[in-house]
């Protein structure tokens, strides 16, 4: 198991992307959280996850999506994911997550989405 499975990337003008990857289960998801927490703890940007390298989410990690969701909404901030693998982006949507969380297909359609927020 990785130890880092999130970093910043950039946080720059509106948004600050975070790369996430590997494997996302029940076994790791609270490490999971814990950096994405850390990451976007007193930023005041809205956060894109790129998730392209992550190669399984389950459904422990989209529940740690959901709850940085809240926890950047109540800040009057968004959560955007973007390039999610297919069976990942599937589960998305049956669960409907697809409805709360802006899901775009790479990041420069996450980055261009909030640049376009007013």
């Amino acid at each position: 198991m990785a130890s880092m499975m999130l970093e910043i990337v950039s946080s720059e003008g509106r948004a600050m992307l975070l790369q996430a990857w590997g494997r996302i289960d029940f076994f790791n998801a609270n490490l999971f959280e814990v950096q994405a927490r850390r990451a976007v703890t007193g930023a005041d940007r809205d956060v894109i996850i790129d998730a392209s390298g992550v190669t399984y989410m389950s459904t422990a990690g989209l529940r740690v999506l959901l709850h940085l969701w809240q926890d950047l909404k109540k800040a009057n901030r968004t959560l955007h994911v973007c390039a999610l693998r297919p069976y990942i982006q599937q589960v998305f949507e049956i669960i409907g997550f697809n409805q709360i969380i802006p899901n775009h297909a790479d990041v420069a359609a996450a980055l261009a989405a909030v640049e376009s927020q007013t």
